[in-house]
């Protein structure tokens, strides 16, 4: 049996522009079984959240509703999610593309692993999913999380529920993700990403609609 680790990733920004940054950081490293794609156990979860550098779009706060004034003096634990980066052979996340800009930009090794995408690898048609929004997937997910903050999924939402197949989601969502093509790298969309420790004020971002279709 080949053993094999998949980080599944989830996060929160305050916007869709170059200059957004992340704001929250959900992170599970599951082991699975190569040969299927069949998830055995979840070796270690991360939920952080930090200050950002910029304002959050009001767009992205009705989405994720996460105030500003809530991150004050917040960080993400560095050390921490690099050790569960370094430890994957891949990266999963929903709307991978999306993910994999932001985290790549604050986590350079992370740019340089496989990332698969749960959105486009997974036939959700096939289990009645008709639409590729996460709400649309969450609800017809058991035991769902709520398409509000990474925190709240992370509870029971659909892309962190890959170690134990669900009936109404046939084998599972993991053997599906991990056996779909890699994702092609891409330059990160934060790489004006600053720490919460250089804050600097601008105009909220024009709110794009590249991402916040399929992602939300």
């Amino acid at each position: 049996m080949a053993r094999c680790v998949a980080l599944l990733v989830d996060v929160e920004t305050t916007g869709l522009a170059a200059s957004d940054e992340i704001i929250e950081l959900c992170a599970m490293s599951v082991e699975f079984d190569r040969s299927n794609g069949f998830g055995m156990r979840a070796v270690e979860q991360y939920i952080g959240r930090r200050e950002p550098s910029c304002p959050i779009h009001p767009e992205a706060e009705k989405v994720h509703r996460i105030a500003r004034s809530s991150l004050a003096g917040q960080r993400l634990d560095d050390a921490r999610v690099n050790s569960m980066i370094a430890g994957a052979d891949l990266l999963i996340a929903y709307n991978a593309p999306f993910d994999q800009s932001f985290v790549g930009a604050l986590y350079p090794a992370a740019a340089a692993k496989p990332w698969h995408c749960a959105m486009r690898g997974v036939p959700w048609k096939r289990f009645g999913v008709t639409s590729l929004k996460l709400g649309a997937v969450l609800d017809r997910t058991p035991n769902r999380g709520s398409r509000t903050s990474c925190m709240s999924r992370a509870r029971s939402p659909c892309p962190y529920d890959h170690v134990t197949p669900r009936p109404r989601l046939g084998r599972g969502v993991l053997p599906w993700s991990v056996r779909s093509p890699s994702i092609p790298a891409r330059a990160p969309i934060g790489q004006n990403m600053r720490m919460a420790s250089q804050p600097r004020n601008r105009p909220a971002a024009s709110w794009g609609r590249s991402c916040v279709s399929s992602s939300c």
